[in-house]
């Protein structure tokens, strides 16, 4: 028992929370564990009680996640203002140096792009950086590419990020379109993970499912299959859409 306890805990870093209180819950789920196996207390529920810890952990790293997609949407709807912002400011005659401080009032870390320029650096490497720290701000190597590709060859800056800006629109529109057919699978799937729990409810007028999951070995290995197929079910789902928005672009 102690062993499925240390699983607790060595599986935090992996699962790699971002807030303090989450990895905190998981030490003080596995000390409870070591507790109940040294004193024998509760016995009975350490086994369930370890499967019902890891399908949480899973459900919280699986928040995160959906965290994590809501604020990358966010920065793409602010990369996308920044780009027409600074082709609508490039096409009133605006010089670069001018229009590159207009996005500013759309998205703050757009100060890099412009601290770059005041001192002389490279516009599209600042871009380039921007796009790889911040999830989402993808879109702005394409706009890093089009400054550098007037550089060289002489291009229309204002021309080249009009063409730049409506491409990204339309990118985030059929986006938008593959999250929305997404999020209606994903639903579905998390609604047949919950059907067996209210399967058990409505069971329970019928003798003691329940009792049984939680009190006998036969409970507890068809538990841990139950809950190891879920996990599956959901994983792989997961990552067929995942798969899916990377290749929407």
């Amino acid at each position: 028992m102690a062993i499925a306890a240390v699983v607790l805990v060595t599986t935090a870093p992996t699962i790699a929370f971002r807030r303090r209180r989450g990895r905190w819950a998981v030490v003080a789920g596995a000390v409870v564990v070591l507790w109940m196996a040294a004193t024998g207390a509760g016995a009975r529920l350490i086994v369930p009680g370890v499967v019902l810890s890891l399908l949480v952990l899973v459900a919280w790293r699986w928040r995160a996640r959906a965290r994590r997609r809501r604020r990358a949407v966010e920065v793409a709807a602010r990369v996308r203002e920044c780009c027409e912002s600074l082709s609508g400011e490039l096409a009133a005659g605006l010089p670069p140096g001018p229009a590159l401080e207009a996005p500013l009032a759309v998205w703050a870390p757009w100060r890099q792009v412009t601290a770059a320029h005041r001192v002389g650096g490279s516009v599209p490497d600042a871009l380039r950086q921007l796009a790889s720290a911040h999830p989402g701000a993808g879109d702005l190597r394409q706009v890093a590419a089009a400054w550098e590709l007037t550089q060289h060859a002489g291009a229309a800056l204002a021309e080249s990020l009009a063409v730049v800006a409506g491409d990204i629109a339309e990118k985030q529109v059929t986006r938008a379109l593959v999250r929305t057919e997404l999020a209606s699978a994903r639903s579905t799937a998390r609604l047949v993970v919950v059907l067996p729990v209210l399967t058990l409810a409505v069971g329970s007028g019928n003798g003691n499912p329940v009792g049984w999951l939680l009190g006998s070995p036969g409970g507890w290995l068809c538990l841990a299959a139950g809950g190891g197929l879920a996990v599956a079910g959901l994983g792989w789902i997961e990552a067929i859409a995942t798969a899916v928005e990377r290749e929407s672009g």
